[in-house]
């Protein structure tokens, strides 16, 4: 009698610690990790996304508002990018003397100023 509840507590105690063969997380022999509360709410923000972006696709035709809306900022962006280049065409077409940038420093000449 006491030499099987000795073996039986052995072998109680060898399961406790036996761990899988291979990999520990991946495959038939694995230790899987119970979710904590935060995963689970993770996964449902997660899942209401997707579901945001299927709806989204499956209804993916606009309102005659939502073109107007959609056209006149089109329109704005292209507005402010032909302002921008026009911009940038004035300020770089205009040609540039050496002395010009160098005017400031004409200031304290004396030869200048007889």
């Amino acid at each position: 009698m006491r030499l099987t509840n000795f073996l039986f507590l052995e072998a109680k105690k060898y399961k406790r610690h036996r761990l899988p063969h291979g990999h520990l997380y991946h495959g038939k022999h694995k230790i899987i990790v119970p979710p904590t509360a935060l995963e689970v709410a993770q996964l449902g923000r997660e899942l209401e996304i997707e579901e945001r972006n299927m709806f989204y696709l499956r209804h993916s035709y606009l309102t005659k508002e939502e073109s107007k809306a959609h056209r006149a900022a089109l329109e704005y962006c292209t507005k402010a990018t032909r302002d921008l280049r026009t911009y940038k065409m004035n300020k770089f077409s205009q040609p540039e003397r050496l002395s010009e940038h160098l005017e400031h420093l004409r200031h304290g000449e004396r030869w200048d100023c007889i």
